[in-house]
């Protein structure tokens, strides 16, 4: 499965303790969404000159139950250096 998740966001200092959880296709980010119990409408899509890049925010207990559903852990600007 190609889902990810990153460390716990950090704004203006503090952590929100909330990680974004990204996928390769949008058929498996969909599918553990699903499985997290993640309404769609919590999906947030960011647009940039890499294309969309679509991700829920999820708190560190989704974020645990995530990585055992199979997503892998992965710094949200790896990817990004990884897909420009």
């Amino acid at each position: 499965m190609s889902v990810y998740v990153d460390d716990p966001m950090k704004i203006g200092g503090r952590y929100n303790n909330y990680c974004h959880l990204w996928a390769d296709s949008d058929a498996e980010l969909h599918a553990i969404a699903l499985c997290l119990h993640l309404s769609r409408t919590w999906l947030q899509i960011s647009r940039g000159r890499f294309g969309d890049l679509k991700t829920y925010e999820v708190s560190p207990s989704k974020r645990a139950l995530a990585l055992r559903y199979g997503a892998e852990y992965m710094p949200l600007r790896e990817w990004i250096r990884r897909h420009s």
